[in-house]
């Protein structure tokens, strides 16, 4: 598989005058009228994973169920590592035990800045309905998911999304947040 050495698009498509106010694209040189760097590809891999072809990056699904892929669970730092990705690597989810918590750059990669509440691509907020499986929807909370990214200033804390905006910022390794887990592709 080939991999392109460019960010990805952010998602936005509109234009805002310096007042906020929505104006034509045509002319601005704003992120809504170049809409610069490489189209994510997802790819449903029909298994709880969609594949992102040009990061090379396989994502966990999250369901409606109740169990490990549920996206209402929090975890803290460390039973985001210690439950969760634990969890999914002793039982080969989706025939992998490489599964890991993302990294900011990596987690930055689903925010679609065209979009709030969740502001994640579609193929993240599909069919989420009460009891739908990994295999059948994939559920975005409007809500923290932690990055294996520690703050620099101060190790005790952790980087997080905020889907709800697609903002990110800092809180204690201590705090609750969702994490959903990813895989390089080899």
């Amino acid at each position: 598989m080939a991999v392109t050495a460019q960010p990805v698009q952010t998602g936005q498509t509109s234009c805002y005058a310096t007042n906020g106010a929505a104006i034509d694209c045509a002319g601005t040189g704003q992120d809504g009228e170049t809409q610069t760097g490489a189209t994510h590809s997802f790819v449903d891999n029909g298994d709880g994973t969609i594949t992102d072809e040009v990061t090379g990056l396989m994502w966990e699904k999250h369901s409606d169920d109740d169990s490990i892929h549920d996206y209402d669970t929090t975890y803290t730092v460390a039973e985001a590592v210690n439950v969760h990705i634990a969890t999914l690597n002793s039982q080969a989810f989706a025939a992998h035990n490489d599964w890991r918590v993302p990294n900011r750059n990596e987690l930055n990669t689903l925010i679609n800045f065209g979009t709030i509440g969740p502001a994640a691509y579609p193929q993240f907020t599909s069919g989420c309905d009460t009891g739908c499986t990994v295999t059948e929807c994939n559920c975005t909370a409007v809500s923290l998911y932690w990055t294996s990214t520690s703050y620099q200033n101060d190790p005790s804390y952790r980087w997080y999304v905020n889907f709800s905006l697609g903002d990110f910022a800092v809180q204690q390794n201590t705090e609750r947040a969702r994490v959903r887990a990813v895989r390089t592709i080899p």
